[in-house]
């Protein structure tokens, strides 16, 4: 039908009810009526910065902002005429092409900023993404190394000078976002300095160790600039969506076997079913995994109401979208 139509252009709008989406598409000339919506068609994007354009009587989207008021600028501009599913689309992919540049960006300034003036500078996703493919570059590197134990104690104390660092930098006065990106980059930073301790107490000695290929390994692919997340041997494209500066799940023994078992399924093209009692942190298990892959999660909570076509209607977004459910 009619809506379909619509869903088929820009996925995004499966997150929609029928109603939301007639709201948007008669509104397709007024951007500003579509922002309540946008928290329902992508992870993090509370606002769209809307700018005027005299000489074109039109506006266009430059940049978006988080929940938590981080201002993202596009790297291309998206011009709102036409049929709201047109530019919405077009919006999600200046998303991910401006997540890859500054993702590239972050990786070629790691090296020439001290530390401070590089969290300073670039995005919350951007930090933590940057921070996990260089931790994996410098372990796999020390593992290649004749002297491979003291390499990987050198890192360690690294680790822990970094720690301290970003501890001294919580006690300065922050931005909101920043500080939210600062309390997830100390949480996965702890979570790296555990796993380096555990290679030493394990000796081990080359990049294919088990204990080593089982954890979340982040590539650079500086030629296609491309991130891969690798799980022993499932390979996975980083997905690019903008998370903001949303915080980071404690990573536990019981969190590194969820995610191992999970993205081996995904490698196998199946599916993966938590269970265990409530509250013990299933939903939001599978939540921090999507954010450690920069995929949108969509956490959908069954009840009598739900019939045979609104279940289509869920498989036909996860299809369509691509998006972890």
């Amino acid at each position: 039908d009619y809506l379909e139509t619509k869903r088929l252009v820009c996925p995004r709008f499966y997150f929609l009810s029928n109603e939301e989406l007639l709201d948007v598409i008669s509104n397709s000339k007024n951007p500003k009526a579509i922002q309540p919506h946008l928290s329902k068609c992508f992870s993090n994007v509370k606002q769209l910065v809307l700018t005027k354009e005299p000489d074109l009587g039109k506006s266009s989207v430059t940049a978006m902002l988080s929940s938590e008021r981080e201002s993202v600028q596009l790297t291309n501009p998206v011009g709102t005429v036409g049929n709201v599913e047109n530019w919405l689309a077009a919006i999600e992919t200046a998303m991910f092409d401006t997540l890859r540049m500054e993702l590239n960006d972050g990786i070629n300034n790691w090296s020439s900023l001290d530390k401070t003036s590089w969290f300073e500078k670039n995005l919350g996703q951007i930090i933590l993404t940057t921070t996990q493919i260089m931790f994996c570059k410098h372990v796999t590197s020390s593992l290649l190394n004749k002297n491979h134990k003291e390499s990987l104690k050198s890192l360690c104390a690294d680790l822990i000078s970094d720690l301290n660092r970003q501890a001294d930098l919580a006690h300065q006065s922050l931005p909101v976002h920043k500080y939210e990106s600062l309390v997830a980059l100390m949480t996965i930073s702890v979570h790296n300095r555990d796993i380096v301790t555990k290679l030493i107490e394990s000796e081990v000695s080359i990049p294919d160790d088990f204990e080593w290929d089982r954890q979340l390994r982040y590539e650079w692919d500086n030629l296609n600039k491309l991130c891969d997340v690798h799980q022993s041997g499932g390979r996975f494209e980083y997905g690019y969506e903008y998370l903001g500066c949303s915080s980071r799940l404690v990573i536990t023994p019981l969190t590194d076997r969820c995610y191992l078992t999970l993205t081996g399924a995904l490698q196998l093209n199946l599916g993966g079913s938590p269970a265990g009692p409530a509250g013990t942190g299933k939903t939001e298990t599978v939540k921090d995994l999507a954010k450690a892959m920069g995929k949108y999660c969509v956490a959908y909570n069954c009840s009598e109401g739900v019939d045979f076509k609104v279940c289509i209607h869920v498989k036909m977004n996860n299809s369509y979208s691509g998006y972890v459910y």
